[in-house]
């Protein structure tokens, strides 16, 4: 951590944010976070602009998942329903691998170094986006609607979270709330929702909303 606080490449902050994620010890955070504070200042980096850095979609498409074919099999990699990282392997007729095949170790070591390295970056991924979102109600955190598509709903990797949170579209002094709903935006009442461009994205939360408004959304939940 003294090294990568000296270093000005920004690529070290993500160093930084990933051992941020990992560390438990809160004396040993505390210096992580004078770290990564000490390079963003170097780097000419504010805070927020810290919080908020693009994430890295480790090759994945649109979809959340990566395929390459090596020696004849496929590898996918994806993200599942429930939030983990998976890597599995197909034959060459399209039967599930139960296990790294040995002509891929043999003949191809570096791209399955590469896609292990992968697993392990998106699961990093889904951690810094997950904490991101988590907090952003409390930091009061908001989006122009472009970023927000980028970052966190279109996003490779963290869009695989984002389609899954109710969000608070701010556009013409009007608050519009509205979840995916596996096709399109739609509100609590299944009414398509086109944010306008000047629209601000912000994460929805309950403490902010009337009782009867929040009852409808864990329906609306429920019956999706």
């Amino acid at each position: 951590m003294r090294i990568l606080a000296h270093v000005r490449a920004a690529d070290c902050l993500d160093v930084l944010t990933h051992l941020l994620n990992r560390v438990k010890l809160q004396s040993q955070r505390e210096l992580i976070e004078v770290a990564r504070s000490l390079v963003a200042e170097r780097v000419g980096v504010t805070a927020a602009e810290l919080r908020d850095r693009p994430l890295p979609d480790s090759g994945f498409n649109a979809m959340g998942s990566r395929t390459e074919t090596l020696a004849g099999f496929r590898a996918e990699l994806a993200v599942t329903e429930t939030g983990n990282v998976e890597l599995q392997w197909f034959k060459p007729n399209g039967q599930p691998q139960k296990s790294i095949p040995a002509e891929v170790k043999r003949e191809h070591a570096a791209e399955l170094r590469n896609l292990k390295a992968s697993v392990k970056e998106v699961k990093s991924t889904l951690a810094v986006a997950r904490e991101r979102l988590e907090s952003a109600p409390l930091e009061q955190l908001s989006w122009p609607l472009d970023k927000w598509r980028e970052r966190y709903f279109d996003h490779p990797v963290a869009g695989t979270i984002g389609r899954r949170v109710i969000w608070d579209f701010e556009q013409d002094g009007k608050e519009v709330i509205s979840a995916f709903d596996g096709e399109s935006l739609v509100d609590v009442q299944d009414r398509p929702v086109e944010p306008a461009p000047s629209a601000r994205v912000s994460v929805w939360h309950p403490i902010g909303s009337p009782a009867d408004e929040v009852l409808a959304w864990r329906e609306w939940l429920l019956a999706h």
